[in-house]
């Protein structure tokens, strides 16, 4: 008799609209916490602030040879901000819904970008259909063209032009960039009871 009733108090109180709203703020907590850090990761990464030095800066991510950097081998324009929107979509995301089953069980469901995601926010500025977030994780072709360090040329960047020959051997190196971040988020958030 006295397991029914527990069983019959616990059925109770998971079905109650007060144990749905602990369960929502507590995910929601969480939730804020995790994205906290997975935005702060996004900006201390190494191609994160490469790319938010700009045009001078340098190739401290190490993908180049640290040769040139990615803003001016990327090709953005002088006085661009690529990262912006970027981390605008890690913001915005992930969005969270709950379903409740019969049983009063609440489930809350997650949405994530895919890297394919990023085409929309972070399209390649010569190449359309390729974003440059996946280009830095699986590899950009040019770099045996790539001249960098030619302040006052005509170029997208200012500093930095494709030859017409190969001026060098060599390529750009991928590194792993949103999907280990996002990744690690996904883990985090599966962690947390």
């Amino acid at each position: 008799m006295g397991s029914y009733n527990i069983k019959s108090i616990k059925r109770k109180a998971v079905k109650s609209s007060g144990f749905s709203r602990a369960a929502q703020n507590k995910v929601t907590g969480n939730l804020a916490k995790a994205k906290k850090r997975m935005i702060s990761e996004f900006d201390n990464h190494a191609i994160t602030r490469e790319i938010a030095s700009g045009a001078n800066g340098s190739n401290i991510s190490k993908t180049l040879n640290g040769y040139g950097n990615l803003f001016s081998f990327i090709g953005f324009s002088n006085g661009s901000d690529p990262l912006n929107k970027v981390r605008n979509l890690l913001i915005s995301i992930p969005r969270i819904k709950s379903r409740k089953s019969r049983s009063g069980r609440v489930d809350f469901i997650i949405s994530m970008p895919k890297i394919e995601d990023f085409r929309m926010v972070a399209s390649m500025p010569w190449e359309s259909g390729r974003s440059w977030v996946e280009g830095v994780e699986t590899g950009i072709s040019g770099f045996s063209y790539y001249m960098a360090n030619l302040f006052g040329q005509k170029s997208r960047s200012g500093t930095a032009v494709q030859s017409e020959n190969k001026i060098r051997t060599g390529s750009h190196r991928p590194m792993p960039y949103i999907t280990p971040i996002i990744q690690k988020f996904i883990y985090g958030l599966a962690r947390i009871k």
